[in-house]
């Protein structure tokens, strides 16, 4: 296994200036589908299992593939398999989900977590919206009212 000694063989620049949801840099495109990087998903995947190797001991952690981005759609769905499928080898059952970058939540970008349950297991929408309390829990997502409430629990 190799470890890119240099940004040339990374195939990276030494810095990128602008704000990293401009997606200009290759980090989030080195997966078989996108720019296959085999260099630097090799580091990425040693990095992700070492993650697992703590992280899967507990039954309570839920993993988002991304943080507010606008990466593609190939890049979380390969994560997503990627860590259920470790956490099926290690014989346990994991929660995964990607929260995306907009705002707003009827917005199609949020249709690739909604629409793949195969993926995702849960729509991480904690503050997508920018919204807060009530208000924020009856933004509707095209899927109705999404409230704790509305599914027979309670908000506190």
């Amino acid at each position: 296994m190799l470890t890119p000694r240099t940004f040339g063989e990374s195939g990276f620049a030494a810095e990128y200036p602008n704000h990293p949801g401009q997606n200009e840099q290759p980090f989030f495109f080195t997966t078989p589908g996108q720019g296959n990087n085999r260099l630097i998903l090799n580091v990425q995947r040693r990095f992700v299992d070492k993650l697992l190797s703590h992280s899967l001991k507990y039954g309570h952690v839920l993993y988002c593939i991304d943080n507010e981005t606008k990466g593609e759609e190939e890049w979380g769905r390969y994560w997503a398999e990627y860590v259920k499928e470790q956490a099926r080898k290690a014989g346990v059952r994991v929660n995964v989900t990607q929260m995306w970058n907009d705002w707003d939540l009827k917005a199609e970008r949020h249709r690739r977590t909604l629409d793949h349950p195969e993926w995702y297991d849960f729509a991480d929408l904690s503050q997508n919206n920018h919204n807060s309390g009530d208000k924020h829990w009856r933004t509707r997502s095209g899927h109705g009212d999404i409230s704790p409430a509305s599914r027979g629990r309670s908000i506190r």
